[in-house]
């Protein structure tokens, strides 16, 4: 992974444990908004804190200031479901990982990987380069009810 890679893929987990607490949207959304459920499996205990963020737009992808949704809830074993509320119809990219041993930050190995669960929406993964790109993680919400999942790997 390049530097580069690296620094985005920093940047997406820096901002993932500056997200705001509660479900509720960092900004007001305008009418004709839906709601996105996002499903979390794979979480392989309870122990820590899940944390997830919403982007809309690929320049802010990975940046905390320019998440759109947060929250930093209680871990669970196996799965959560998480609601966000009054999402305007777009594409977002999604990012969860979960805290683990609760410290509030993304931990990694002493060669950079991660070493808590991460995941994606839309399924993506790291790659050779550093965290995936936004149109990688893009999913669509029309402005109905939808839901995602996001499985962890650790």
């Amino acid at each position: 992974m390049g530097l580069k890679g690296f620094s985005r893929a920093l940047a997406v987990l820096i901002a993932l444990g500056v997200t705001a607490p509660g479900n509720a949207p960092l900004h007001a959304a305008p009418a004709g908004t839906a709601s996105l459920t996002i499903v979390v499996e794979n979480l392989r205990s309870p122990d820590g804190f899940l944390h997830v963020a919403i982007w809309d737009t690929p320049d802010g992808f990975g940046n905390g200031d320019l998440s759109v949704a947060g929250t930093a809830l209680p871990a669970a074993d196996g799965s959560l479901r998480i609601v966000f509320d009054n999402l305007p119809p777009g594409r977002y990219a999604i990012a969860a990982y979960h805290d683990e041993n609760g410290n509030g930050k993304f931990d990694r190995t002493a060669i950079g990987l991660p070493a808590e669960g991460l995941g994606f929406s839309n399924d993506a993964w790291l790659t050779l380069l550093g965290a995936p790109s936004f149109e990688q993680a893009a999913i669509e919400l029309d402005g109905a009810a939808a839901e995602t999942v996001i499985t962890l790997r650790y």
